[in-house]
């Protein structure tokens, strides 16, 4: 499909977005590509663009569409990056996969079997999961099973060379895991009761209100200031020792959540400016925003559970036996579940992720199967006309079985009451 129409652009992308004729898009890796049908392409090339001009990979050193050519199993990625040209010859493990999708909305790692598939059996160290308004990152740990974390951001050509930029990357901002957010929230506590001689009822308000701070600094994009780099420098810069910084921040936070009426205009952040550098020490790496609901509320249950031990009237049921109490009665979809006491709703939350694994195990099963039926129709030695036939089948009926279920991993049918 070329012709005068459709010549090689002078440069890859232009200033903005892709080049395009009609249907057709200008793919640096591939020539001239219609996407008529195939909508995900824009999102591709858009991420090719983004690792060229913002991560600054050179297109010798990123493919699209690659195989591992490791049998009939061996699935595609949408886009392969490394560490430099000689390690995309030399076939070595790439740095990078990028598994696009079309469409918009939360990215769901289910959805992308292929690129998590493809980077693990690759050896790749960086995943990142993207559709048209959003994409997540994730470390990849080599071993059985492998472990995948989520990060912050995507490594550029300059971190991939420096093993020290790496690490920085990707202990920036981590999401909490229950037991990381569960022992910071333990040691907020001490510090206040150390320094301030804090009651625990004041200490759990003061640590919300500082998470609520942190908070309201990640939505308005302004990391930097939480930090005790940051601190330190002001304080310098104000030639004081940080004498209202904290407070002020407190006040833009509460105005930021005035709507939401969460705090009384009388609130104040009561507290040092050194024990305020020291909870942000605490705090600072971490990302609240990205850390999921679940993950804080069983946190913080725990926190209160450990640090009131019934001294304010909350008593918390053990996590062990709210796990064990629901697994014996194993709620299915479609029942109605009713906890005549439910204080913090830890039986009915652990309800909700019972039967949510549940599905979400019952759909991956059925993919699985699904993708192991149509995979034993093509031989072991099968060409790459046969192996993209192959693949697009499969996302047809991977695609076909999430619409069918509804996308119910992202919530459930059973009815509290």
């Amino acid at each position: 499909m070329t012709g005068p129409l459709l010549s090689v652009p002078s440069t890859p992308f232009p200033a903005e977005g892709l080049h395009r004729q009609g249907s057709m898009v200008w793919a640096p890796l591939r020539r001239w590509v219609d996407v008529s049908h195939k909508p995900e392409e824009v999102v591709r090339q858009l991420w090719v663009r983004r690792l060229h001009l913002d991560g600054g990979f050179s297109l010798q050193q990123m493919d699209q569409e690659r195989r591992t050519h490791s049998g009939r199993r061996s699935p595609r990625a949408d886009i392969v990056v490394w560490r430099s040209e000689a390690d995309k010859q030399a076939g070595r493990e790439p740095v990078l996969v990028v598994e696009t999708k079309a469409g918009e909305g939360v990215v769901r790692p289910a959805d992308f079997w292929q690129g998590e598939s493809y980077a693990r059996s690759a050896g790749a160290r960086f995943l990142v999961l993207a559709n048209a308004s959003s994409h997540i990152v994730f470390e990849l740990a080599k071993g059985v099973p492998g472990r995948a974390r989520q990060i912050n951001d995507w490594p550029k050509a300059a971190d991939v060379g420096d093993e020290k930029r790496l690490e920085e990357l990707v202990n920036r901002l981590e999401v909490f895991d229950r037991e990381q957010f569960q022992r910071v929230l333990f040691e907020c506590h001490s510090l206040l009761r150390d320094n301030h001689a804090m009651t625990p009822d004041r200490a759990f308000d003061t640590i919300s209100k500082v998470l609520f701070l942190k908070l309201h600094v990640e939505r308005s994009r302004t990391h930097e200031t939480f930090t005790t780099k940051y601190l330190d420098e002001a304080a310098r810069f104000l030639n004081s020792p940080r004498l209202t910084l904290h407070e002020q921040m407190f006040e833009q936070t509460k105005e930021a959540y005035s709507a939401d009426d969460l705090f009384a205009k009388d609130d104040r952040l009561e507290i040092s400016p050194d024990t305020f550098r020291d909870l942000v020490g605490k705090l600072e790496r971490f990302n609240l925003s990205k850390t999921g609901e679940d993950i804080k509320g069983i946190a913080f249950e725990r926190f209160l559970g450990r640090t009131f031990r019934g001294e304010l009237g909350q008593f918390f049921t053990p996590r062990p036996v709210v796990e064990f109490i629901v697994d014996v009665l194993d709620p299915k979809e479609g029942e109605v579940v009713c906890d005549p006491a439910a204080g913090s709703g830890g039986f009915l939350i652990r309800v909700f992720d019972h039967v949510r694994d549940r599905i979400a195990a019952d759909i991956a099963a059925e993919r699985q199967r699904l993708i192991d039926t149509i995979t034993a129709e093509y031989s072991d030695d099968a060409d790459d006309a046969a192996l993209d036939d192959r693949d697009r089948r499969i996302e047809i009926a991977v695609e076909e079985l999430q619409i069918l279920n509804g996308q119910v991993v992202s919530g459930s049918s059973v009815s509290p009451v």
